[in-house]
């Protein structure tokens, strides 16, 4: 009998001693422990994308007790811009807030906002609802992010691109020969079709290609001009109408960090992250009205593309675009590419497969 009632002592000694030292608890990070966590992205802590991420970061805090501490590493400090998937991937930064529409290798039915659909000419806020049913609907799109050893919290829109001008571009007749300041293949390919002449450069050089006659247009979204000044060069504004608000930022964590994460720190991350996605587009407009009367107020002047145009500017390229993505897609090891990037268009409102060109 004594040595019954020992053993029982026992067990109840390490139980109260298990449960003091936290060993129940299904994650590595006990409910009390403070949780550091580094968060590296390319853009500095000033415009919309900034207040964003320290908005996320602060909620997050706010919403566990100030458990968890998310610190920023702002202009690219802890990993260059294109490196960081590769920074969450292999835990140098246990969380990253990138573009994933620059690396169409890694994150492809993202990217194909870029690649393929952003001819759709949406306004800011309209592509959120259908990105969220395209990862409800296909497993392919929301398992990229853990390929790459990712979970993906949050996602944004970048605002619709524009052209701003040394010279009135008031229909495409006004864009024939015209160099311009252009980003990546895509949208070089697009601008040329329009009648441009595409010059790929970083958007760092675009104000002094600009003034020093290198360009005589920029590739222009409000924040970037606002940013780079480029309304000081450039005083007319022409709003393409084909060029959409795209989902194209994400905020991502790495997935050995998130799975050592008390559940209920997981729940606030995504609670927030949803959070930030649905108001980001508010920020983001209000924002953007700002920026319209800073530059209105320094002299630059808008204008609208004619909606034939736009039509004609779509049907020189839009099929193409999307043809050419599909067919790199399934040779990369998408069999179902074209009926999930069809799907994406439809939820958009945008069928680029069925434009003759």
């Amino acid at each position: 009998m004594k040595r019954k009632g020992y053993l029982i002592k026992g067990v109840i000694v390490l139980l109260s001693v298990l449960f003091l030292v936290g060993l129940p608890l299904q994650n590595s990070w006990g409910k009390e422990k403070e949780i550091k966590l580094n968060l590296a992205t390319f853009t500095p802590p000033t415009g919309t994308i900034g207040e964003a991420i320290k908005w996320y970061a602060d909620e997050v805090g706010k919403h566990t007790d100030q458990r968890v501490k998310i610190k920023v590493f702002w202009a690219q400090s802890l990993a260059k811009q294109m490196e960081l998937p590769h920074a969450c991937r292999t835990g140098t930064a246990d969380m990253v807030a990138m573009l994933p529409v620059y690396h169409p290798e890694l994150f492809p039915f993202m990217a194909a906002n870029m690649e393929c659909l952003i001819l759709w000419g949406g306004e800011i806020g309209q592509g959120i609802k259908p990105y969220r049913k395209l990862r409800e609907e296909f497993p392919e799109v929301r398992g990229e992010f853990e390929k790459q050893n990712q979970r993906l919290l949050a996602f944004w829109e970048y605002a619709r691109m524009d052209v701003i001008s040394k010279k009135p571009i008031k229909g495409l007749a006004d864009a024939q020969g015209v160099k311009m300041r252009s980003a990546g293949m895509v949208l070089s390919k697009i601008f040329k079709a329009a009648g441009f002449i595409p010059v790929t450069m970083p958007s760092t050089e675009a104000y002094d290609a600009a003034s020093g006659g290198v360009v005589d247009a920029l590739l222009a979204s409000p924040e970037t001009t606002y940013k780079f000044k480029w309304y000081e060069v450039c005083k007319y504004w022409t709003r393409t109408g084909i060029l959409g608000s795209i989902v194209a930022y994400g905020i991502s964590i790495n997935l050995n960090v998130w799975n050592k994460l008390p559940t209920d720190v997981q729940e606030v991350m995504d609670r927030v992250g949803s959070e930030l996605t649905d108001r980001y587009p508010t920020l983001l407009f209000e924002e953007n009205k700002r920026y319209e009367k800073i530059f209105r107020d320094a002299g630059v002047k808008f204008y609208e593309l004619p909606l034939a145009d736009q039509e004609a500017w779509r049907k020189k390229v839009a099929r193409s675009s999307f043809e050419d993505y599909v067919k790199k897609m399934e040779k990369t090891g998408y069999p179902n590419a074209r009926k999930i990037l069809q799907r994406y268009g439809e939820l958009l409102g945008y069928k680029p497969w069925e434009y003759s060109e």
